[in-house]
């Protein structure tokens, strides 16, 4: 055996047989011993002998990437036994007799990782696993631990003696790939060959150096395609935009000209939009698409939301903006809070415009109907559950008097987080609501002014939805309304509906008369006048 480096974490020890080698690990500094053995008998007696050791520690299980490999063939010589069926292994070992076949329990290299809980990269793995060999480093590639061991120490039979088995020299090849310098070893019996190697870390760096040339040169050559196919689109764009200025000069009437204005900035967005879709930057793609329904408001056709919602799958979660931008407060989580309306109100109807994974529509137990243009529900709804893939403007052009019957007891609102959609959206639900019906909007406290954005820019994103909140306090004063601090981007409630018949004597059409500071959205950034959520329950089950 050879000389066990100093100061060593960990030595592992894979097909450990009768522990020949325990002697000379325990005579050194090594701090934890671990012996992988799946011989039940050969376990248990390295358990029995070293039960005082805190150092050692035995694993009885079989090591590879084929679970269905749970016996084990054990021989006359110990050194043949294995969990691989045997091919010519009398040529290799004359006079070899099988004795028993065993029932082993096999783990893959990822199951043996857990327990082995590998720390830093001052640790020594030694494999004597007759047919496993390539199994084993090839896992421990794949999990990308191979760095964490200084050393590696293999065995192998001289003759390919075990179905699967793979020629040594694949074997090595592969340690050299991964930086690990090899050095074969004098034999010491003459069936077996072997190998040590040490993990040169310079020479991984290297590599790694040269890897990230690549990628940077490669990077660089994409940003230069990039770029230039950017220049070719603004170079159109403009060209467009020439010629629309021109056509608007000769244009007389205002109507027109505003009309060509929208329709070029439609197709623009369009057109930015494919790009970027079609090029992977899915956070562009997602911004243009909700820039596009800003535009086209009510008029925004099924395909495009459909678009948006692919772009929102591709990209998973949207790229985090800095820690202070993405802030998020409040007291208590939104759902306990629903949870808890949902059971003191008891609605026998709700309606929910803004679905997404159907987390909040499950809430209800009563009849429910989900308004969702993109809906990505992730878990079973309920009979009582009927949710329709639409936009809430076309629900109420076409749909509204089927489903709303009956005024709704509960609404809450969590749609497009554009002031304009909010806006309808509560104008359509007010005309349907009854004496009773409470109404609950989503996302009126941004965290910051960057989440109150109209184009999105962080991950937590509110848009202008406060407006809407400001716009019922100054105009509304016939409502009953709340606004509570919950988590993660508060909750507005309004009740009240019958309190007075002159409704249409207000106006909440959208245009230029209504304006927003920026003192306003800091009025809501810091939640002024919100009620915790324990307090809006008090009030929803006292007043009338």
């Amino acid at each position: 055996m050879l000389k066990i480096p100093s100061g060593l974490n960990k030595i592992v020890h894979i097909g450990a047989g009768s522990g020949e080698e325990l002697p000379e690990y325990l005579a050194t500094d090594t701090r934890h011993i671990v012996l992988v053995e799946p011989n039940p008998s050969m376990a248990e007696s390295l358990r029995l002998r070293h039960e005082d050791d805190p150092r050692v520690k035995v694993l009885e299980y079989a090591v590879s990437d084929d679970r269905t490999l749970n016996t084990l063939a054990t021989y006359n010589f110990s050194a043949a036994n294995g969990i691989y069926p045997a091919d010519d292994i009398l040529r290799t070992f004359p006079g070899l007799r099988l004795k028993k076949i065993l029932p082993v329990e096999t783990k893959s290299v990822s199951e043996l990782l857990v327990d082995l809980d590998l720390v830093g990269e001052r640790n020594l793995l030694v494999v004597q696993a007759p047919g496993a060999e390539s199994a084993i480093i090839s896992g421990l590639v794949g999990c990308q631990v191979l760095g964490r061991f200084a050393e590696i120490r293999l065995t192998f039979n001289r003759q390919m003696t075990y179905t699967n088995t793979v020629h040594v020299k694949q074997i090595l090849q592969l340690l050299r790939d991964q930086s690990f310098d090899g050095k074969r070893l004098p034999d010491v019996k003459p069936y077996l060959t072997q190998w040590k190697f040490k993990f040169n870390r310079v020479a991984q760096e290297v590599k790694s150096l040269k890897n990230d040339n690549r990628l940077l040169e490669r990077s660089l050559e994409e940003v230069k395609s990039a770029n230039k196919r950017l220049t070719k689109e603004k170079r159109e764009i403009q060209t467009q935009v020439n010629l629309l200025i021109e056509q608007l000069k000769k244009a007389g009437n205002q109507s027109e000209q505003f009309n060509s204005l929208e329709s070029l900035k439609t197709e623009l967005l369009i057109r930015l939009a494919e790009s970027a879709h079609q090029e992977r930057r899915y956070d562009d793609a997602i911004r243009y698409w909700q820039s596009l329904a800003g535009v086209m408001q009510e008029s925004m056709p099924q395909v495009y939301y459909d678009r948006l919602d692919e772009a929102y799958r591709l990209q998973d979660s949207f790229p985090l903006a800095s820690e202070e931008e993405e802030r998020l407060s409040g007291q208590g989580d939104k759902h306990q809070l629903l949870k808890q309306i949902h059971q003191q109100l008891k609605p026998s109807l709700y309606v929910e415009i803004g679905v997404q994974t159907g987390k909040s529509l499950l809430l209800a137990e009563c009849e429910a109907i989900g308004i969702d243009p993109m809906p990505r529900p992730n878990i079973p709804l309920q009979e009582n559950h009927h949710l329709l893939r639409m936009s809430s403007d076309d629900f109420f052009k076409h749909h509204a008097d089927q489903y709303l019957s009956q005024p709704p007891d509960l609404v809450f609102i969590d749609g497009m987080h554009l002031f304009e959609y909010v806006l309808r959206d509560f104008i359509n639900v007010e005309r349907y609501a009854g004496p009773n019906t409470v109404v609950l909007i989503d996302d009126i406290f941004p965290g910051h002014p960057l989440q109150a954005d109209r184009e999105r820019c962080t991950r937590a994103w509110t848009g202008d939805v406060w407006k809407l909140a400001a716009i019922i306090e100054k105009h509304r004063s016939d409502l009953t309304v709340y606004k509570a601090d919950v988590f993660p981007t508060g909750l507005l409630v309004i009740k009240g509906f019958n309190k007075r018949s002159d409704r249409d004597s207000y106006d909440l059409k959208l245009n230029s008369e209504y304006s927003f500071s920026s003192e306003q959205l800091e009025h809501f950034i810091r939640r002024n006048g919100s009620i915790s959520p324990e307090s809006l329950l008090r009030r929803l089950k006292t007043s009338p």
